[in-house]
């Protein structure tokens, strides 16, 4: 989507279309790789590496949510770079992590004992039954739902906001964007207060 926004996208005025139609694509991509990269993790990772595993991998998904608006602005603010080439950059690193993705080893595991197949209603009602018997899991469920609600508002707003209280600096939206460093220091605290 990039790679072809960055032929199409005017870059005097950028067409507000294209850019929703580019942000709705690569949301929606993140929205169905997340989860399907959280669910190949135990094939991968061995079992007794697997919460070193998500630990590392959960800071480097919240460190690169931090960088990645730094970045963006700071090459924004480079006058020899415009917008077309800054989406051709953009698709130049999803290409280069889907080469990347080709060097993981993948075996499938086949589990003798859950050889049966069920259907998707069955596999969600019983994560349902699951959730249900489980009260600490449906707080924290409920408790993330409630954020991401506000946390998705938050970042519809944000444009609106950094155009009008940071005079549409893309360098200070940056700096507003990486607010996210804080999640990674509450999360470590959480972590650490723990153990």
């Amino acid at each position: 989507m990039c790679l072809s926004g960055n032929f199409y996208v005017n870059n005097e005025q950028p067409q507000i279309c294209l850019l929703i139609i580019i942000t709705f694509v690569l949301n929606l991509m993140l929205a169905l790789n997340y989860p399907a990269a959280k669910a190949i993790t135990p094939e991968v990772v061995i079992k007794i590496y697997l919460q070193k595993f998500n630990a590392i991998s959960n800071t480097f998904f919240n460190l690169a949510n931090m960088a990645a608006p730094l970045v963006g602005g700071a090459l924004l603010a480079i006058k020899n770079i415009d917008f077309s080439e800054f989406l051709l950059i953009n698709a130049l690193s999803y290409i280069v992590a889907l080469c990347m993705n080709f060097l993981i080893p993948y075996k499938k595991v086949q589990d003798e004992k859950n050889n049966a197949k069920e259907s998707i209603v069955t596999s969600t009602l019983i994560g349902f039954k699951y959730v249900k018997n489980h009260s600490n899991l449906l707080m924290y469920m409920l408790a993330m739902g409630i954020f991401n609600f506000c946390y998705a508002g938050f970042l519809l707003a944000a444009p609106y906001i950094a155009h009008h209280f940071f005079q549409g600096n893309s360098t200070n939206y940056s700096f507003f964007n990486s607010f996210r460093c804080w999640r990674i220091v509450g999360r470590r605290v959480v972590y650490f207060s723990k153990t």
